[in-house]
């Protein structure tokens, strides 16, 4: 019965700093990213629930893929595909790392 109370009183604080969010960007508790929050909670998840595995696993990733999809202009297909913007396309040279002797 303690445990719940001093569990609960965590996430309570975890919930109540305001939440901050920039222009399309994750918003953040306390500073620390939401994606970065959800993580955390997943493995301490699993630390707590070792017999659920795979079920808290699947939860927690659903739970920052949710968040990214909702805060930030997440397309998951665009990820997948690799098609984001971010990736360099086939017709683009490769830099070459020089080696320094």
């Amino acid at each position: 019965m303690k445990l719940r109370f001093i569990l609960l009183t965590f996430i309570l604080l975890l919930i109540t700093p305001v939440i901050s969010a920039a222009n399309g960007s994750m918003p953040a508790i306390a500073g620390i990213r939401l994606e970065f929050v959800l993580f955390a909670l997943t493995l301490i998840g699993l630390a707590v629930f070792h017999h659920k595995t795979m079920i808290v696993a699947l939860i927690g990733l659903t739970a920052i893929l949710l968040a990214k999809y909702v805060f930030t202009d997440f397309i998951i297909v665009e990820h997948i595909m690799g098609l984001h913007p971010h990736a360099p396309h086939k017709n683009q040279p490769q830099t070459e790392a020089v080696s320094v002797k």
